[in-house]
């Protein structure tokens, strides 16, 4: 390759630019671009994703009907054959993937999401000699024949692995413990911080699917505890039923049976999340997956709000400086968290201060950036 020659990168999102992944890659890619990459984007879903890429001046193509799994705690066979009369797909993807590497001059393919690990078989199996990256952003249940297939795929068909926690790398690491070709990469937020603590606001946040494993349910029980500590916060949920099966609704009625309405309101999917929690007095993750390290809390660390959130792992959140973690869900510890940081502002303006530094110095963009153009410039070397 000659050292003067612009790379291209290609990037393979798995859906429309709804979603904290598809965000994500945006942020990668505009990095890239300014640092003069010339990246090129395929997507699978109609979504934000034309309109943002035609803002930055990246030509994004929408390719439907991805293949895409990754198996979970329960019922993995399940969605498993569910997803199977897709499969031909992942070659169809790979077929696609090779023509805009020869037509393009493509020097390194990027899979958005470890759930295209067939498409990354088929790219080796098809003779693509191009370096490819794949990104890891499940965390895929350890004792589980198909995390072991989708591990070893991935192991023995990419070049690099990035994994947006020590979580993800800990579950492939525990299949494949001689596996070295990788990196954690936090997300990215290109969030504004505020001013000044959002101290008076009385809006407490929730940004993500309405679905079980996300805990979405959770949040009504805590504005039942809300309610009866007679306090003047309200949880806004922000955030849709993607999967379709009625878990919006039954939310919906336990709000009416409650009568919390004055405490929780379902505001549906936005568009502007940075400045929905730029007036926000904190950000709340009940999930069940334990996972505190998703976008929603990385955006919120940048921006300066506290996070309340159920897990353990402190590479996003620090317990009592920048938020609070919770071992195991308890509504009326998290109403009462709330509330004793509505009552302080003494407190609650040191977890803006500690949120603000801990954002820039990793969340930024400025080490992430670094990290992939080491890695790309490190892969096409290794080709030399």
């Amino acid at each position: 390759m000659q050292k003067n020659k612009s790379i291209n990168t290609l990037h393979v999102d798995i859906e429309g630019g709804f979603g904290g992944s598809a965000r994500s890659l945006f942020e990668i890619v505009k990095l890239l671009k300014k640092a003069s990459y010339n990246p090129y984007i395929i997507y699978a879903k109609a979504g934000p994703n034309k309109e943002r890429y035609e803002s930055i001046n990246v030509e994004a193509e929408l390719f439907p009907e991805f293949f895409t799994f990754v198996p979970r705690k329960i019922k993995s066979l399940k969605n498993f054959i569910f997803s199977l009369p897709k499969i031909k797909n992942s070659f169809t993807l790979a077929k696609k993937i090779e023509k805009e590497v020869n037509n393009r001059e493509i020097d390194v393919i990027h899979l958005n999401y470890e759930g295209l690990f067939a498409t990354c078989f088929w790219l080796r199996v098809l003779g693509v000699k191009t370096p490819v990256i794949m990104h890891s952003r499940a965390i895929m249940p350890m004792d589980n024949l198909f995390t072991r297939w989708i591990v070893r795929t991935i192991s023995r068909n990419a070049s690099f692995v990035f994994f947006i926690s020590d979580n993800e790398k800990d579950v492939f690491k525990g299949i494949n413990p001689k596996f070295e070709n990788y990196e954690i990469l936090f997300n990215i937020s290109s969030a504004k911080t505020i001013e000044a603590p959002n101290w008076e606001s009385n809006e407490v946040v929730y940004m993500g699917n309405l679905n079980y494993s996300k805990g979405a349910d959770r949040l009504v029980d805590v504005a039942n505890e809300l309610k009866l500590l007679n306090s003047k916060l309200k949880i806004k949920v922000y955030g849709e039923d993607r999967q379709g099966k009625g878990f919006e609704g039954k939310i919906r009625s336990k709000i009416k049976e409650l009568d919390i309405s004055d405490y929780i309101e379902l505001c549906g999917h936005t568009k502007v999340p940075y400045e929905i929690m730029g007036k926000s007095f904190a950000t709340i993750r009940p999930s069940r997956e334990n996972d505190p390290w998703g976008r929603d809390l990385i955006e919120s660390t940048v921006i300066g709000i506290p996070v309340l959130a159920t897990g353990s792992y402190g590479g996003v959140v620090e317990d009592s400086k920048t938020g609070y973690l919770f071992d195991s869900f308890d509504a009326k510890e998290m109403a009462e968290k709330l509330e004793g940081l509505k009552s302080n502002k003494e407190i609650y303006s040191t977890v803006y201060t500690n949120s603000v530094l801990r954002g820039k110095e990793k969340f930024s963009g400025v080490d992430q950036i670094e990290k992939i153009k080491n890695v790309i410039d490190n892969l096409l070397e290794s080709q030399l």
